[in-house]
């Protein structure tokens, strides 16, 4: 977490300890939010660019494995061309022989070493991808994967330490002693006396996040005045030294992982300069920049705040979920549109994207998220569009067969027989008007 216009301490021994366990196939970094996981993962593979790493964030509330892969895929594509072109056609494997099929295809144009890494894993609940990264911790020795987690993953993951697959840097790795605490004040030319240290650690309990805080309002004030939390110091310290302008700009995009500026315009209806985003960075940090992608992202604990903000102010939530799945539909990003439709209580929208031209591909690469949100829209509006449904219907029978998938037929056709009869009813009535 650099930017807040003091030296960055370098973790020589974590990035030291991260180095001995590079080799191994799994590789967990887990801690709450502020302990500098991103930051210690980033700094390595920037200090050792011989390794190819591909980085991949995970987005809010991830429960389709069919849509994870689909952007895994996406990502694969830009590092490892041949790679995609065998693997980004294959449905998910099902079945131990479907998974053992896949493996091989990893093994066999996964020649160098690789890193996936996996950040805000966290925010995944898909038992198929937690048993794709087993599978290949113990099936593919040349992709090494890195875990960025809050929390510890669903995986197996005392086992396969146990065998010798897993290495874990944890919260207790990733705090500071009381030395490196001192070192992190006298990097930055304050010597703290042993009193004011000694209170700094207690308060601090070694969260690197909380120290630099602190550091940034000890600067700043000569003090540290009162503390209430690492949340009231990141909104005394950074959030109310943000212009008003650039406080109501983080609110509104708090509500999503990253944001492009463009869309970021569109979705918060303000005119923010691009140079005013690149000055708060400096100043502050707590915010990253991706040069691939041209996008932000929010450190969660500026995220954290900046939410707790939007919720006491009066700015509309649901017009800016609405415009963001506007957004999305304009960039042909139907399945995060839907998602943000869905947010917003937008029903209708969503059933009309399912029923249009889209429908068939959206339902194959996210079915998940069809089963989802159909019992979140109403009937009637399924009836106007069913399409959508019919679409669903065959997505099923192919993957499942006509056994299976017998009582999505059976509703279809109960929708079908009561939109006919709802026709008929009203030609009746017309009829006997005219």
């Amino acid at each position: 977490m650099n930017g807040l216009g003091v030296k960055e301490f370098e973790r020589g021994k974590l990035e030291e300890e991260l180095g001995r366990v590079i080799k191994k196939p799994l590789i967990m970094v887990v801690a709450p939010s502020g302990y500098g996981k991103s930051t210690l993962v980033r700094q390595y593979f920037a200090k050792n660019d011989d390794l190819l790493n591909l980085w991949f964030p995970m987005q809010r509330d991830e429960v389709d494995g069919n849509w994870i892969w689909h952007r895994i895929c996406n990502k694969i594509h830009e590092y490892n061309e041949p790679l995609y072109d065998r693997v980004a056609q294959l449905s998910l494997p099902q079945s131990a022989q479907e998974m053992s099929y896949m493996m091989r295809m990893l093994n066999t144009y996964v020649v160098r070493e690789e890193y996936l890494i996996i950040d805000d894993y966290q925010e995944c609940s898909s038992p198929w991808m937690h048993s794709l990264l087993e599978n290949i911790a113990v099936s593919v020795p040349h992709l090494h994967i890195v875990l960025i987690s809050r929390t510890y993953p669903e995986l197996p993951y005392e086992e396969l330490f146990l065998k010798g697959y897993c290495a874990i840097i944890n919260q207790q790795n990733l705090t500071l002693d009381i030395a490196e605490t001192r070192e992190i004040f006298r990097l930055n030319g304050v010597e703290l006396p042993d009193r004011e240290l000694d209170e700094l650690y207690e308060y601090t309990d070694g969260w690197i996040s909380a120290v630099y805080l602190s550091l940034y309002e000890y600067k700043k004030r000569g003090s540290f005045g009162s503390f209430f939390g690492v949340n009231h110091l990141l909104k005394t310290a950074i959030f109310d030294k943000l212009s008003p302008l650039m406080q109501e700009f983080f609110m509104r995009v708090s509500l999503f992982d990253w944001f492009e500026l463009d869309g970021a315009r569109y979705v918060t209806q303000m005119d923010i300069a691009e140079n005013s985003l690149f000055e708060s960075m400096e100043q502050f940090g707590f915010l990253h920049y991706d040069t691939r992608s041209h996008s932000f992202q929010m450190h969660a604990l500026l995220r954290t705040v900046a939410e707790l903000e939007l919720k006491k102010s009066d700015i509309d939530r649901q017009g800016l979920y609405s415009r963001a799945a506007q957004w999305c539909e304009k960039k042909g990003k139907f399945i995060e549109a839907v998602k943000y439709y869905k947010k917003s209580q937008n029903s209708r929208r969503i059933a009309q994207i399912y029923s249009g031209g889209h429908g068939k591909g959206l339902i194959e690469q996210a079915p998940e998220l069809f089963e989802d949100v159909r019992d979140f829209i109403w009937e009637d509006i399924w009836n106007d569009n069913l399409m959508a449904w019919l679409k669903y219907v065959h997505f099923r029978i192919v993957k499942d067969g006509t056994v299976q998938a017998a009582p999505l037929y059976e509703e279809l056709i109960r929708l079908v027989t009561k939109v006919s009869a709802g026709h008929q009813m009203r030609k009746s009535v017309q009829s006997s008007l005219f």
